[in-house]
């Protein structure tokens, strides 16, 4: 069983935690602008540093830097996404990726390759799985009590549905959050969005991991914290479900917003 978990942690993540964004339609990526432009700015050239720290149930801590920057446009399946370069670096190893995003309206949304996921599905099996083709990761212009859902994937027999992955999001508020930037201190107010996966099946008692994401206008994204289970993915080795009590925090070091 442990290994069907790692499978699907490892699929989703992947998207997650490179930012690989996916829009819900076939439009071209789009500057954003008001509101939600504050909250997620998503020009060329933008560049973003963050710091990665984790710490597992024995307190041995890990750390390094992901640097992430906005840069031109790429066509996937039809869809025209913008590029995010990251380059991650723990000592002496550094690891570049790219991948994709898309602002939507009000939403961004992460994509998610499912192609590598289907074809370890048995054929029986195929015409009753439901996947989520997009993360819809935020929901921008923060209104009170607001949640959504992110990402489902389930089983389908006629009308009756068996939830296997579930992620949900909820706008938590604005709170307090200092920022300590390699070129000083700045004391700001984030939107708090928290988000749970649930792992269910049946037989199985449901599993669940938690994961809380800071945004701040005319930044964007200042800290990611969660599970090690959801953020070991951080460092491109996949999700470890061997020790759940792992945490992982990324903290904004610098960035360069048009």
């Amino acid at each position: 069983m442990k290994n069907k978990w790692s499978l699907l942690f490892i699929v989703f993540f992947t998207a997650i935690i490179f930012n690989a964004c996916k829009s819900s339609n076939s439009v071209g990526p789009t500057n954003n602008t008001g509101v939600n432009a504050a909250y997620f700015p998503n020009k060329d050239g933008d560049y973003y540093v963050y710091s990665i720290h984790s710490t597992d149930s024995t307190g041995g801590t890990i750390t390094g830097t992901r640097s992430a920057t906005y840069s031109g446009s790429s066509a996937v399946n039809g869809i025209t996404y913008q590029n995010e370069i990251d380059s991650l670096s723990f000592g002496l190893a550094t690891q570049v990726n790219i991948s994709y995003f898309l602002v939507s309206g009000d939403s961004v949304f992460f994509g998610l390759d499912t192609t590598g996921l289907y074809k370890l599905i048995p054929d029986s099996v195929k015409p009753y799985i439901s996947i989520d083709s997009r993360l819809k990761v935020f929901v921008l212009g923060f209104q009170s009590n607001s949640n959504w859902d992110v990402f489902n994937l389930g089983l389908n027999f006629g009308t009756y549905s068996v939830p296997i992955i579930n992620v949900h999001a909820n706008y938590a508020g604005n709170e307090p959050i200092t920022l300590n930037l390699t070129n000083g201190q700045s004391n700001q107010t984030a939107a708090k969005i928290n988000f749970v996966l649930k792992l269910s099946f049946p037989g199985y008692a449901t599993t669940q991991y938690s994961a809380t994401a800071w945004l701040v206008q005319n930044i964007g994204v200042v800290k990611w914290q969660g599970n090690g289970a959801v953020f070991s993915a951080f460092s491109g080795g996949g999700v470890n479900l061997a020790d759940t009590t792992t945490t992982v925090t990324e903290t904004l070091l610098s960035y360069s917003v048009k």
